[in-house]
């Protein structure tokens, strides 16, 4: 428990502008932010646990994006406490066998219209994440961990300013009972061979709902039209969607999201910016990614073939290419434009955000551990901002993998992120923390 509570986020949170104006684009005037966009005076002084997952339904502290300059046309607070209350009434059944566990939903908005929405569950086709992922990232799936990384991940990308690319998400309590028909249950029971009368607890009891755009397309097909190479594509995409791209990538790096792909993106016709979902594989163990790149260098970098430096069929890009491959494809001018945006997004996060930002994704239940590695990237991105266009797994080869083995923490860079990671993780958590010691904290036992 944390012995000193910290300032309320609305205090911080308040006069903190989000969705910064493109840095490449002409200026603009500081836009105004409502002084009570922070904490919902509903929020309880305890988190509210589901009994059975554990999952917090309803979280202590959020940090919430403007009221006056909402995104999604509603005030982030209004449409949370929308996704986790409205009720569910269908599924679409053509896809639900399918086996990534997201699901499309259907609900009725305030005009009783109906929208879709993604509906996310943990408890299905996430066995082969947890194989590629799972000692890495330290995912218990009886802890329910990706769908945890899902809300944590999406109250950093508000903190960074990334509301507008990261759609409002809550978790909530599911009965699917009414939502699917026995025929449909006896598929899926067959499919992964399970009793039909475990289905509706396999697969509801908890799950996140997430808003969808109502103008989004398929990126992929979007980013084709552009040019025929990646290259020819920055160069006529607008200035609002470079800097969707370049807040994306930094994004992705503070979160250490271990499976984006372009197909992990929708494209928002609404403003001509990116949206993503899929954030479920996030938060890294320090440790873990340590291990990893080691056991890499021990087998002699044996890897998998690196995606192709051109598109398979001229003008189609690929859509399992990652954002890390992106950057390869920068010239002077992206390189300079994503510079300004990680310079614009670090100014955001004094030690008083930070410090409030882990309090927020503690009491979600991410491991310490895993949230110290999160602040390391966030250090590692104001510090050397350049290391992370240039080669991000740079962050694990010079800071994380010497660490490890016992060396670097009073070396330069290296000092100051310790630095960093000590004094946030101490602030919020209101215990001394020792990323030196977390860093080690197994090898004796090796």
């Amino acid at each position: 428990m944390r012995s000193s509570p910290l300032p309320q986020l609305r205090s911080v949170f308040g006069p903190l502008a989000q969705n910064p104006p493109s840095a490449t684009a002409e200026p603009v005037p500081e836009q105004q932010v409502a002084d009570e966009a922070g904490v919902p005076d509903v929020l309880p002084v305890d988190p509210i646990f589901h009994p059975k997952t554990e999952i917090v339904l309803v979280p202590t502290c959020r940090i919430d994006g403007s009221e006056l300059n909402a995104p999604w046309s509603f005030a982030e607070p209004q449409l949370w406490n929308w996704l986790r209350t409205t009720p569910i009434e269908h599924i679409d059944e053509q896809v639900f066998d399918g086996t990534d566990g997201t699901f499309w939903a259907w609900c009725r908005n305030d005009d009783g219209e109906l929208r879709g929405t993604y509906l996310r569950f943990d408890t299905v086709g996430f066995d082969k994440v947890y194989e590629l992922w799972g000692e890495e990232y330290a995912l218990l799936p009886e802890a329910h961990d990706p769908l945890r990384r899902e809300q944590a991940a999406y109250e950093v990308a508000k903190a960074f300013g990334c509301e507008d690319i990261v759609p409002p998400i809550a978790a909530r309590e599911v009965n699917l009972v009414p939502l699917i028909s026995d025929a449909i249950r006896d598929k899926v029971a067959q499919k992964y061979k399970i009793d039909p009368l475990l289905v509706d607890e396999t697969f509801g009891i908890v799950a996140a709902l997430q808003l969808v755009p109502l103008n989004g397309t398929n990126f992929v097909e979007h980013w084709a039209t552009l040019g025929a190479d990646t290259v020819n594509r920055f160069a006529r995409a607008s200035d609002a969607m470079r800097h969707s791209i370049y807040r994306v990538i930094a994004l992705d790096f503070v979160l250490g999201t271990g499976n984006r792909t372009l197909a992990d993106f929708m494209y928002n016709e609404a403003n001509d910016t990116l949206v993503i979902y899929g954030m479920g594989v996030t938060f890294p163990s320090p440790l873990g990614s340590a291990d990893a790149y080691l056991a890499q260098r021990s087998l002699g970098w044996e890897r998998a073939l690196p995606a192709p430096t051109q598109d398979p069929i001229p003008g189609v890009p690929l859509s399992d290419t990652d954002t890390v491959w992106l950057t390869r494809e920068f010239r002077n001018k992206q390189i300079e434009e994503c510079l300004m945006t990680f310079q614009q997004m670090s100014h955001q996060l004094t030690p008083e955000v930070m410090a409030l930002v882990v309090q927020a994704i503690d009491d979600i239940g991410v491991p310490a551990d895993n949230v110290a590695g999160f602040v390391a990237r966030v250090a590692f991105l104001q510090e050397d901002p350049e290391s992370v266009i240039a080669n991000q797994f740079d962050f694990v080869r010079s800071i994380l993998a010497p660490m490890r083995r016992g060396y670097g923490f009073d070396q330069g860079r290296n000092a100051r992120i310790v630095e960093i990671v000590n004094e946030t993780m101490s602030q919020a958590l209101g215990v001394p923390y020792d990323f030196a010691a977390a860093m080690q904290a197994q090898l004796e036992q090796e």
